[in-house]
């Protein structure tokens, strides 16, 4: 249960194995300045209202969404996040976990009731595959809009398949069975054709003495652009993955609350009040041995991230200002941080972006590659 609620930003920026256009940079093209803003992700402050994760995406996009909670769920705290240019067609999302639970029970029932939950996970046959778990729930459920979209093409992929196998705890008499897919869809956006890639995993852990199936659709994600365009913000998705710093206080305090819910009703919960009380009397404190685990769960995330995706040659990391590091693409040669947080790229050795109209006044820093 420790890691079950850390449904990491990052973990689901991994999954974005191809990208996105800018709006209007031309194919094998990029643009001669770059600049990044940072984003700061902040949780419901009926809930906790702390920090939950950090990180730098480009400097004209915006964010909506965050964390949403659904008290119904085992794992109450979801990510559903829509990261997009000024003009909404590039785009990347991020979608809540969702998970069942099935039974030779279930399947004599007459009918169950929709989105009945049983232990804090709804109760729905399991899907065929990965393909299907994206229609009959990332869609259905997530993107209703798409149900009648064109689908252009369906991938396995195995290695990321075999990546969270690995990553996964197992228990004895437990049989366990990962899938990983990318669906691509094409549709009409603003008089404009666009492609939109999923990617998703579809888990299935499955007890047989006793009956029952447990299973779960996780990193989901999507990326969206011009047709023809995907193939260009590979790098963007590589800095914004990997600029993404969670706050480990936040995720500790959800374990706490997944815990302590268990020994209170969900009737009792659903009071603010009764919620506020239990956040109040719960700290944020993480023992070492949580700490080396949780660092031990980032490094394998790591790990995973590199069978979904080779994009570590194009990002390096940069010194920031306050001494920690942010990686950034290895197009640009050059790099410069403002006091208001903006990070700006650039191959022109003399380029000044004090002097350059086009950026906010204020100091800029020049920034030094790590390692050098």
């Amino acid at each position: 249960m420790r890691f079950a609620t850390q449904v990491l930003l990052r973990t689901l920026l991994f999954t974005l194995i191809a990208g996105v256009a800018l709006a209007d940079t031309a194919p094998n093209s990029q643009p001669p300045t770059i600049r990044f803003k940072k984003f700061v992700i902040t949780d419901d402050p009926t809930y906790t209202g702390m920090e939950v994760t950090r990180g730098i995406m480009p400097a004209d996009w915006n964010l909506k969404g965050g964390v949403v909670w659904d008290l119904r769920n085992g794992r109450p705290a979801q990510f559903r996040i829509h990261f997009s240019d000024p003009q909404d067609v590039a785009a990347f999302d991020v979608y809540p976990n969702h998970f069942f639970y099935w039974s030779v029970q279930a399947q004599q029932a007459a009918s169950i009731p929709p989105d009945y939950r049983y232990m804090g996970s709804i109760v729905q046959r399991p899907p065929n595959d990965q393909f299907d778990a994206l229609a009959q729930v990332v869609i259905a459920r997530d993107r209703p809009e798409l149900a009648n979209a064109e689908v252009v093409d369906q991938t396995k992929l195995p290695d990321v398949a075999q990546a969270a196998f690995n990553n996964w705890p197992k228990m004895p008499g437990v049989m366990y069975n990962v899938a990983a897919g990318r669906v691509t869809f094409e549709y009409q956006l603003n008089n404009q054709t666009v492609d939109e890639e999923f990617f998703l995993t579809y888990k299935q852990s499955i007890n047989q003495r006793l009956g029952i199936m447990n299973w779960s659709v996780e990193n989901v994600s999507s990326l969206r652009g011009q047709k023809g365009s995907l193939d260009q913000l590979n790098m963007i998705r590589a800095v914004m993955a990997h600029s993404c710093e969670p706050n480990l206080a936040w995720y500790a305090k959800i374990t706490q609350f997944i815990q302590m819910r268990q020994q209170a009703t969900l009737a009792a919960l659903a009071d603010q009040e009764q919620r506020r009380q239990i956040f109040t009397n719960m700290t944020s404190d993480i023992n070492d041995q949580e700490k080396q685990d949780f660092q031990q769960h980032m490094d394998d995330l790591d790990r995973q991230s590199d069978a979904q995706a080779d994009y570590m040659r194009q990002v390096s990391p940069w010194k920031t200002s306050d001494g920690s590091e942010v990686k950034l693409p290895t197009q640009y040669g050059h790099a410069w941080e403002g006091a208001d947080g903006q990070i700006i790229m650039n191959n022109d050795p003399l380029y000044n972006p004090a002097s350059d109209p086009n950026n906010t006044p204020t100091q800029w820093t020049p920034m030094e590659q790590a390692g050098q």
